[in-house]
């Protein structure tokens, strides 16, 4: 009998966040973050919370005066 043994070797930096409902905190990749801000998608916290965030319009402004001046 062979064995194969696979090894993988990941990193990536965490976002600290907390559940509004709960109150668990948890971390996040900075990727998954920006992903949910740009598409708005949904998803849950460790204890199954729904979370949703959405771009504030601040937010909103800065990118559209960003994207107007890259322009």
């Amino acid at each position: 009998m062979t064995t194969t043994v696979k090894n993988i070797i990941y990193s990536t930096i965490l976002e600290a966040t907390s559940c509004g409902n709960c109150h668990m905190p948890f971390g996040l990749p900075e990727d998954f973050i920006a992903d949910r801000l740009h598409d708005g998608r949904s998803f849950y916290c460790p204890n199954g919370h729904f979370i949703h965030w959405a771009e504030s319009e601040n937010a909103r402004l800065k990118r559209d005066l960003n994207a107007e001046k890259d322009w």
